[in-house]
């Protein structure tokens, strides 16, 4: 199933989502290194094969893309414009991941994306008591933008060889040490994403116990932790946020 939306709809999901990022507060620097930062603008790192990978938010174009591959990956998560919607509130549930040849981040190539229901406090309640949807979730349930979430819903991942490292580098995007102990809940819903979660050292469940269709959530292992804060990671540009009632702006946001 791929999904069609008319070109003025995805510029009205644009323009809510400008608002958005305009109105969170994102903190940071510029060094390289990053182990006392909170927060990364668009982190990126070297990969094993000597490129270079980031990740970063949409446009409404590549959101759009974005679903769509997500979708012929591993299935319909939810509606897009239930998407749309949730990211347009939160733009820590969708993050493409990125790979160019080096960190000028030129001609980079779509090679994955990690995508979630960022959970405030009555959002993870209600998942614990099987009243949440991830299909159509209840804003009221999800983190607003510039709040720390409390728990991540994995809506779908597809980083073929990569996702260690994509989820890595989302956690420097929402600052580790608010990520580091968030618990990330999700539904198996592929053969692949069994035999990985089985594989894994990050899952909290009994391993022998799950099967398609199980909920699952994930801890940091302390191993994991540690590599995530001594790797080092690059971050993108910043720009100066755009004028409110003529009033120039200071702060500075994600390019």
């Amino acid at each position: 199933m791929t999904s069609q939306i008319e070109a003025g709809a995805i510029d009205s999901i644009g323009a809510a989502v400008r608002a958005t990022f305009e109105s969170a507060s994102i903190s940071g620097t510029r060094f390289p290194f990053g182990k006392s930062v909170r927060k990364f603008c668009n982190p990126g790192t070297y990969g094993a094969d000597g490129g270079f990978v980031f990740v970063q938010n949409p446009t409404a174009d590549e959101l759009l893309k974005s679903y769509n591959w997500l979708t012929r990956e591993i299935g319909d998560v939810a509606p897009f414009d239930v998407v749309a919607r949730v990211y347009a509130h939160n733009p820590l549930a969708w993050w493409i991941l990125w790979r160019s040849a080096d960190a000028t981040r030129e001609a980079p190539e779509m090679a994955g994306l990690a995508t979630y229901v960022p959970l405030n406090t009555e959002g993870l309640a209600a998942l614990r008591r099987g009243e949440f949807h991830p299909r159509d979730p209840d804003l009221g349930f999800v983190a607003r933008a510039g709040e720390d979430p409390r728990a991540l819903y994995l809506w779908g991942l597809v980083a073929h060889g990569l996702s260690d490292l994509a989820g890595k580098l989302v956690g420097h995007a929402i600052g580790l040490d608010v990520y580091e102990q968030l618990p990330m809940i999700g539904t198996i819903g592929t053969q692949e994403g069994l035999d990985a979660l089985r594989r894994s050292t990050k899952s909290a469940n009994d391993a022998a116990e799950l099967k398609i269709g199980s909920t699952f959530e994930i801890r940091l292992p302390p191993k994991h932790i540690a590599h995530q804060r001594e790797m080092r990671v690059w971050e993108g540009e910043r720009i100066p946020s755009i004028a409110r009632d003529g009033i120039p702006s200071t702060s500075l946001q994600c390019r």
